[in-house]
């Protein structure tokens, strides 16, 4: 009999929903499920009932009501069991008195559920046994897989198929009623039969070795329950509680259960009126839902700049909420509710910065605790092994604390920074940090302190990451635990890491090697990582909680929680009801075949906002106009249940823009950021850097950070060439010619006039800085860049060219400065730099270069100095007081100077050059002169401006209540 038939021919039916109210729906289920007769022993045996809740905290939470109950009524009670809607096979499977004909079948079964991440070695095994066979499954799924694909992305393609998959099952579909239903449509349904063929494979493989995917068991218990209508057994109850958003397969298992002879009772929490909005499951009906839905009060929405910004509001709120309470603020009579998850750990920060304990009841996420960040740094090396990432691994915490307890490498971890601010970043090679036989003495002394480094990393990592050999998977996992287990103990008492932390990794690793080995796929160490890291992912340990802490918990569980006030966080179009946008199941072809779709979820989501505001109607719903990264974010669709004029006006109320609360300047909450202390005093730096000055002038106090403390962390950086490496290259390329046309002029040759025999030279240039810089097969983002750095290059020697015709000729290519800068009433000080390109004009002149490749194409005179007077940058007029220092050059009034802006837009490359900051010269130097005086008498506690990412000093010693404009938004 088809699954259709089943359908149609089952007249059991669940029983009628039970309407529970909004207000305390546990306590009102648990009464209802005691009241029952007691046994013979004078307790209510509920251990037939199998109790379904969304998800386990909120199963721990009615057992919690019952137990209270219970002794309300002087009563004991056998408990339920508690289970969740996707694992009720199992539990119904569990003989609860005597052997039962569900428990009997199920257990004949010999073949065991694989776990998610041996079937994505599966699928990915599929993948690439299609991909390299001929003609063995339609190409449907090999259309979206790369040439030459890594592990990474065969794995991230596995992944779409599997979530995609356990949509169509869970919709009680299959690859074929998805084929058929896209060529109704006039779609490609060879494309989904080519999934059916890859996912059938995969099967297969796992049926080779006594495995089966987690769908296949359900489908085979619903399977068993409509064929055998087997006795009720040891059950004859199931009791779903706040269980709305139940799919076609849901329903299916319940009707197939009463059909079998048990109990099945819907328990709905909602209001009275509210009772036509569901099934007769108790599943959200998304039509009635999108025709009524709830409405929010517009004053009790917030919207704030920046999830800072909105931690800050939250914490006003509980500040108002503390005063009503007469001082005393009872944490169970609130609770935060995360509408985005991810603004977890900035509300703790805030709100525990002003005095109150926060637990997160969802967890932690263990990829933001320290092995995961040293993970995530040793596969960057593995990627990448050159003198960045191998900088990023001495600032790991644990590595250098291992380093430091493995040898006396003091001198050298001090050497880094000299070294890293000259050489960065620099390929890595057998000699990557030899120094020309010429070089001064405390220059080679250097070198050899930091070769100690070198050798007791490598000792340690077990050699780099390009040359590592590719095993299969349980391998190279065993090796990176293996590998972190020595880290940790090598570091003792200074490791930084928890042994929760470390549990969470080994117990993510355990998931990855016990896959069977045939199935796993032959991969290198920073694959492996990468892979152990998505799993992690999955992982979450528990926070740690208190008394007296307030908890956050998931928007999911609201409607479950008994706190009578309540805060909503976050919530956000992107996260609530969130995005489905998937090309393979659009939302068209969803809404056809019964899939979850848009109008499901926003039927669920809005039942929880409506159990929301029936418990609390004055709750403040805070969301942020931007997320931490600075990208915009929408009002949840949530938020506009109005209609006509008072929607206009939600609208306008919602969209508006909002000022940060600390306005342009950054500013502290009242726990206030790590200051220098007072005795530190000032720092005396033998050398200055010319990029020193701008640093300092941005922000003393990361300057301080940096120089004073020596904390450095580079911005988040992509897989491909981030920001640093794309100039890198780019300055490497047009270093390149620029030599060549030295070298040429110095030999009495005429410069290249034409546009392509410059841009070759550039190209080569820019190839040799590519081979160093990204090692291995280029991936589709490389050589995207790749082609975008071309097409920027051709515009330079187009323009070189032109200059070239013009009479202007290139003088020096990276020229170095080392002069004394004089400091009135203090000794002089030694600044140090490096010019991009000094030309010359026989007529115009001499002209100092700088290339710049940020998009913004901002002009040199922004860049340094705002309207109002103040310096942003020194680098240009340095670069000219420098330049008319040296021998034969001409006085600094004839040097001008300017950017070679290489930017995004190819109407946009070109020289710009400083009109307003080279008459103001002296200033400049005068200015100079004062940031001098102010590092060396220790002026540092002005905080400046700048944003704030994950692993900066400055956010990691202060608590930011809000972040200023960009380091660079300066006045035009």
């Amino acid at each position: 009999m088809s699954r259709e038939e089943h359908r149609q021919t089952s007249d059991a039916s669940p029983a009628s929903p039970v309407m529970l109210g909004v207000i305390d729906p546990l306590a009102e289920a648990a009464a209802r499920l005691l009241d029952r007769e007691p046994d013979p022993l004078g307790e209510i045996d509920l251990s037939t009932v199998v109790v379904v809740t969304p998800g386990r905290r909120a199963g721990r939470q009615l057992l919690v009501a019952l137990d209270d109950a219970a002794a309300e009524m002087g009563r004991r009670f056998v408990a339920p069991t508690f289970t969740t809607l996707a694992a009720l096979d199992e539990s119904l499977a569990i003989p609860a008195a005597a052997p039962s004909a569900l428990a009997t079948a199920s257990a004949s079964a010999t073949v065991a559920v694989a776990d998610d991440a041996t079937v994505l070695a599966a699928i990915g095994r599929a993948i690439v046994d299609a991909a390299t066979a001929e003609h063995a499954v339609p190409e449907g799924p090999l259309r979206w897989l790369p040439r030459h694909a890594d592990p990474l992305e065969v794995h991230a393609l596995a992944r779409r198929l599997f979530d995609a998959d356990r949509t169509v099952r869970a919709g009680d579909r299959t690859w074929t009623d998805v084929a058929a239903a896209a060529e109704r449509r006039g779609g490609d349904g060879e494309r989904y039969r080519g999934i059916a063929a890859v996912m059938a494979e995969a099967d297969r493989l796992l049926a080779a070795h006594g495995l089966q995917r987690r769908d296949h068991a359900i489908e085979a218990f619903i399977r068993m329950l409509e064929t055998s209508h087997a006795s009720a057994g040891g059950h004859r109850e199931i009791v779903l509680v706040g269980v709305v958003d139940l799919g076609p397969r849901d329903a299916r298992l319940l009707r197939a259960a009463a059909a079998c002879g048990l109990d099945v009772r819907p328990f709905i929490i909602a209001a009275d009126d509210r009772a036509s909005a569901f099934d007769e499951v108790g599943a959200v009906r998304p039509d009635v839902w999108m025709d009524a839905p709830p409405i929010v009060p517009v004053d009790g929405i917030r919207v704030e700049a920046r999830p800072t910004d909105v931690a800050l509001s939250l914490a006003d709120w509980l500040a108002d909420r503390q005063t009503e309470a007469g001082g005393a603020l009872d944490p169970e009579d609130i609770a935060i509710v995360l509408a985005d998850e991810s603004m977890g750990e900035v509300v703790r920060r805030e709100l525990q910065a002003c005095g109150a304990a926060v637990h997160l009841g969802q967890g932690r996420s263990p990829i933001s605790d320290g092995p995961a960040r040293t993970l995530e740094r040793l596969a960057d090396w593995h990627e990448h092994p050159d003198s960045l990432t191998f900088g990023g691994l001495l600032a790991d915490p644990a590595i250098e604390a291992a380093l430091r307890a493995s040898s006396d490498i003091d001198d050298a971890l001090a050497d880094w920074t000299g070294w890293a601010a000259d050489q960065m970043p620099r390929p890595i090679e057998s000699e990557w940090m030899s120094v020309p036989e010429d070089a001064p003495e405390s220059v080679r002394s250097r070198s050899e302190r930091l070769a100690v480094i070198d050798a007791s990393l490598g000792g340690m990592l077990g050699g780099g990451g390009a040359g590592d050999v590719a095993v299969a998977l349980p391998v190279q996992i065993g090796a990176v635990i293996d590998l972190l287990a020595r880290i940790d103990l090598a570091a003792g008492d200074a490791s930084p890491w928890s042994e929760s932390a470390l549990r969470a990794v080994r117990t993510a690793g355990e998931r990855l090697s016990a896959m069977p080995t045939p199935l796993a796929p032959i991969v290198g160490r920073a694959h492996a990582i990468r892979l152990l890291l998505d799993v992690l992912q999955g992982v979450p340990q528990p926070d740690p909680g208190s008394t007296d802490a307030i908890e956050t918990i998931g928007w999911l569980e609201a409607p479950f929680d008994p706190a009578p006030r309540l805060a909503v966080v976050g919530l956000h179009d992107a996260a609530v009801p969130g995005s489905s946008e998937d090309p393979l199941l659009p939302e068209s072809l969803r809404a056809e075949l019964g899939l979850e779709d848009a109008a499901r979820r926003t039927a669920r989501d809005a039942w929880v906002l409506a159990t929301m505001l029936g418990r609390d109607p004055a709750m403040p719903i805070l969301l942020p106009r931007e997320d931490g990264g600075g990208e915009r974010l929408v009002p949840s669709r949530l938020l506009f249940g109005d209609r006509g004029v008072a929607l206009a006006d939600r609208v306008s109320r919602l969209f508006r823009e909002v000022p940060p609360r600390s306005g342009v300047a950054a500013s502290v909450t009242s726990f206030a950021r790590f200051r220098p202390s007072d005795g530190i005093g000032g720092i005396q730096r033998p050398a200055m850097s010319v990029t020193e000055f701008r640093l300092f002038l941005q922000s003393p106090y990361r300057y301080w950070l940096r120089y004073g403390l020596g904390l450095k962390a580079d911005p988040p950086a992509g897989r491909e060439l981030d920001a640093r490496h794309f100039g890198t290259v780019l300055h490497a390329a047009v270093e390149a010619f620029g030599n060549h046309e030295l070298a040429r002029l110095a030999a009495g040759r005429g410069p290249l006039f034409e546009a392509d025999a410059i841009h070759d030279e550039m190209m080569a240039g820019m190839h040799a800085a590519l081979a160093g810089v990204a090692r291995g097969p280029a991936s589709a983002g490389l050589r995207l860049q790749t082609r975008i750095l071309e097409r920027r290059l051709r515009r330079v020697a187009e323009i070189q060219a032109e200059r070239a015709n013009a009479g202007w000729r290139i003088h020096a290519v990276e020229w170095e400065i080392d002069c004394e800068l004089d400091v009135p009433g203090e000794s002089s000080q030694r600044v140090k730099g490096r010019i991009d390109r000094i030309d010359r004009h026989d007529e115009f002149g001499w002209l100092l270069l700088d290339f710049k490749t940020s998009d913004s194409g901002k002009k040199p005179d922004p860049a340094h100095r705002r309207s109002d007077g103040t310096w942003l940058d020194l680098q240009l007029p340095l670069y000219r007081w420098a330049a008319a220092q040296s021998a034969g050059a001409p006085s600094v009034d004839e040097i001008r100077s300017g950017y070679f802006v290489v930017g995004g837009r190819l109407d946009g490359i070109g020289i710009q050059l400083s009109e307003k900051i080279d008459p103001l010269q002296d200033e400049a130097i005068d200015t100079a002169a004062e940031v001098v005086h102010s590092v060396r008498a220790g002026y540092f506690d002005d905080l400046g401006v700048g944003r704030m990412f994950p692993e900066d000093p400055a956010a990691l010693l202060m608590r930011v209540a809000a972040v200023g404009a960009d380091a660079d938004e300066e006045d035009a």
